[in-house]
């Protein structure tokens, strides 16, 4: 576990309208990255962001940007998403259409940092052949595909699981959980052995006392 939470807040739950000011706040803040989800439609039955809003986060502000792909040409989606200025780039395990191992090689080689993003339904195990190609691993909470959902109480132990994987093979990968995170589970997650939080609607983004408070309030949980 690392000595620091990382915080990565999910700016498909941002005001859209007031951006620039939040991406202020939150970089001021020093959170870790900002996470991007692009969504085309396809992968899962939504739309979310793209790659004209990656790139103009990542020019804006010094707080780099990750990308969680849930897209159907992952491959070219991979390449858009460096382009545009993204510092990290993850995709779904479960796309057995694709050489893994190959592709997070090629995110590496690239400059950026390669993740892999598991959903509630696949078993961990399926990550054990690839952990050595990984810098993190996005552990999703929820199904993916739209923000707000409550989160799987089921994720602790795969949190876990994942945990001894890492530790038992060696590996210094990044576990990140994502969706359903809220002020009271966030610490809950960071104790069964994951170093990072996705911060969103339930937290930062919930509108309960404004950003920078409710930023103050999720920083305090996970101390």
């Amino acid at each position: 576990m690392r000595d620091k939470v990382g915080i990565y807040p999910t700016l498909a739950c941002a005001d859209y309208l007031h951006l620039a000011h939040d991406l202020e706040i939150l970089h001021r803040a020093g959170v870790t990255s900002f996470h991007i989800d692009i969504m085309d439609g396809n992968y899962v039955p939504n739309y979310c962001l793209n790659f004209d809003y990656l790139k103009a986060v990542s020019s804006f502000s010094d707080t780099p940007c990750d990308v969680h792909l849930m897209t159907s040409e992952v491959e070219r989606d991979v390449e858009r998403s460096i382009q545009c200025g993204s510092k990290a780039v993850a995709f779904h395990v479960e796309r057995t259409d694709l050489d893994t191992d190959a592709l997070l090689e090629s995110i590496r080689m690239k400059g950026c940092r390669s993740g892999l993003v598991i959903s509630p339904q696949t078993p961990v195990e399926a990550l054990e052949p690839h952990l050595a190609s990984c810098d993190y691993v996005i552990m999703m909470g929820v199904r993916p595909g739209f923000s707000g959902q409550a989160f799987l109480e089921e994720t602790y132990a795969r949190i876990g699981q994942l945990d001894e994987l890492r530790r038992r093979a060696g590996l210094d990968v990044e576990i990140i959980v994502d969706g359903g995170i809220d002020f009271e589970n966030a610490s809950r997650c960071i104790r069964h052995g994951a170093d990072s939080i996705v911060a969103g609607a339930l937290n930062i983004f919930s509108h309960q006392q404004g950003l920078e408070k409710d930023l103050e309030r999720l920083l305090r949980s996970l101390e």
